[in-house]
């Protein structure tokens, strides 16, 4: 039995030790690189609860991209166990359906104003004392709420959100995400940069709204 994660795959494939056709594989998702599929007979996904419960819009997508992952992969005999409290949830219930979960994620997407129905933006700030990093987020969302009000436009704000890890390189790090209609987002998003200090940061179209 061996363990492989992001930081420790290194470490245990490097030393003398271990097997070169280990029997069992106990891992992240770091460790799917190093099965061999073809010697593969079981596969068990334990809780993806927790990673479908996490509040990004692309979970779910990689989820599902996951599994469908390995059902690719595996042998046609091989067994594939996926541990939830949740079956009845859409993503579980379509894993046979594509089409399915195509129109129920698209339907989740539009109701929530999410891609690929809105363009996303992302813009934190950091600071070494935490008051003065969550004080300015909010003094600059203030300031950007009542100037989309007054210029009448579309882009909606959603924050200030705490990022993940919250301290990172001695500052503490909080944002706002801006969701721009696609067909107007080019000229909004110039307006809003206008308005945003030079110490901040922009994600424009973020692979994730936390980290």
């Amino acid at each position: 039995v061996i363990r492989i994660e992001k930081d420790t795959k290194s470490l245990i494939f490097s030393h003398r030790k271990v097997p070169e056709v280990p029997k069992i594989i106990v891992g992240t998702e770091a460790a799917l690189p190093h099965i061999r599929w073809g010697q593969t007979a079981l596969i068990a996904l334990l809780d993806l609860d927790r990673q479908l419960a996490i509040p990004e819009y692309l979970a779910t997508e990689e989820v599902w991209h996951l599994i469908r992952d390995i059902q690719f992969r595996k042998l046609p005999a091989a067994k594939l166990y996926i541990e939830t409290r949740h079956p009845e949830h859409f993503l579980f219930r379509s894993l046979l359906e594509p089409d399915r979960f195509y129109r129920l994620e698209l339907n989740y997407r539009s109701k929530t104003n999410y891609p690929p129905y809105t363009y996303l933006s992302r813009y934190f700030f950091g600071h070494p004392k935490q008051n003065s990093a969550q004080e300015e987020v909010k003094r600059t969302l203030n300031t950007l709420k009542i100037a989309l009000t007054k210029a009448k436009k579309t882009s909606t704000l959603q924050g200030p959100i705490e990022m993940h890890p919250r301290y990172f390189r001695r500052k503490f790090w909080y944002e706002f995400v801006v969701k721009t209609p696609v067909d107007v987002w080019p000229d909004e998003i110039i307006f809003i940069n206008n308005l945003i200090p030079e110490n901040w940061k922009i994600d424009p179209s973020p692979i994730s709204l936390l980290s």
